[in-house]
């Protein structure tokens, strides 16, 4: 079937084409759209009546806006792809350096606990006896004895202290930041 132009004033429509099922498969008219529409326009524009300068002036500037845009669209979507690229490698190096860090103290924090075997220390811990309360109202008891060993848990290092305080020694485990005095060799 041919396609026939119609011009019927300032609307140009192409006779046997269904404009529904064009208009369904998008919403909006593309820089490539606008400029076939200006030179169907133009090509059909009755001898007698031509465009008028001011028509076609205004149509051309309403183009060349809707290329600007369409650059400045195109020019926002890379910078804004580039930026999330930058902000996830960003999180993977700060996830990195955290772990790390983590790292380190752990480390550091085990070679200080190791420096403590063999000295008599004396240590305020969390008591099952009455005593005194600290500032989160837990009951404290002072310890003494000698550091025999380290082991770590989830929250750091823990020094066994054995105590000789009774028939037995027992022995406790006990946070460096519960450490009140450090004394010199035992022995």
């Amino acid at each position: 079937m041919a396609t026939a132009v119609v011009n019927s004033g300032p609307t140009y429509q192409a006779t046997g084409t269904k404009p529904e099922a064009k208009a369904a498969g998008r919403q909006t008219l593309g820089k490539d759209d606008f400029l076939k529409l200006l030179v169907t326009q133009l090509r059909f524009q009755d001898p007698l009546k031509p465009m008028e300068d001011k028509e076609f002036i205004a149509q051309m500037a309403q183009f060349s806006a809707l290329e600007q845009m369409s650059n400045m669209t195109a020019g926002l979507d890379a910078l804004k792809e580039s930026q999330e690229a930058l902000f996830s490698e960003l999180n993977q190096n700060i996830s990195l350096f955290n772990l790390v860090q983590h790292q380190m103290l752990q480390q550091s924090l085990f070679a200080q606990a190791v420096g403590f075997i063999g000295l008599e220390v004396e240590a305020m811990v969390p008591s099952e006896e009455e005593g005194e309360p600290d500032g989160e109202g837990i009951n404290t008891g002072m310890i003494s004895g000698v550091v025999t060993g380290v082991k770590f848990d989830q929250e750091g290092p823990l020094l066994q202290v054995t105590t000789n305080a009774g028939d037995q020694p027992e022995i406790r485990y006990v946070r460096l930041n519960h450490l009140t005095n450090v004394a010199g060799r035992n022995g």
